[in-house]
């Protein structure tokens, strides 16, 4: 049985990965691309990658918003644009700098977003399949 497999006694592969301290697939990613977005804004990269990215002050010229000190990300009209790391690594950036300080030290960005992502993982997870006989 499939089913039984994958919630064995309540327990799902997102409930291991938080028991084990291990980040899923996809929050990696996302932590990669943080930890180069740091290195970005902290010239830390090699010169190939100056001026890449612009910070939304210097795009909207002397409009001062909540978002002025957030990298600018161009609106486009294609998904495929939309998919482009040039747009997502902004996108991402943007996103976890609204959730917490990314502008700590690099080991201190790494750690606060693992804790971050592993307090939003399931500790148990409550199947509801009336057929289940393990839960």
């Amino acid at each position: 049985n499939k089913h039984s497999e994958l919630y064995t006694k309540n327990i799902t592969i997102v409930t291991l990965f938080k028991q084990a301290g291990i980040l899923k697939i996809s929050d990696l990613y996302q932590l990669e691309v943080l930890l180069f977005m740091h290195d970005y804004s902290h010239q830390k990269l090699p010169p190939s990658f100056t001026d890449i990215y612009s910070i939304n002050r210097d795009t909207n010229g002397s409009c001062e918003t909540r978002q002025a000190d957030m990298f600018y990300v161009a609106r486009t009209k294609s998904k495929y644009f939309d998919e482009l790391s040039l747009f997502q690594f902004a996108t991402i950036w943007n996103r976890w700098n609204i959730q917490m300080n990314v502008n700590n030290s690099r080991v201190c960005l790494k750690r606060s977003f693992k804790a971050t992502c592993l307090d939003s993982y399931a500790a148990v997870v409550n199947c509801n399949n009336q057929y289940c006989g393990d839960c």
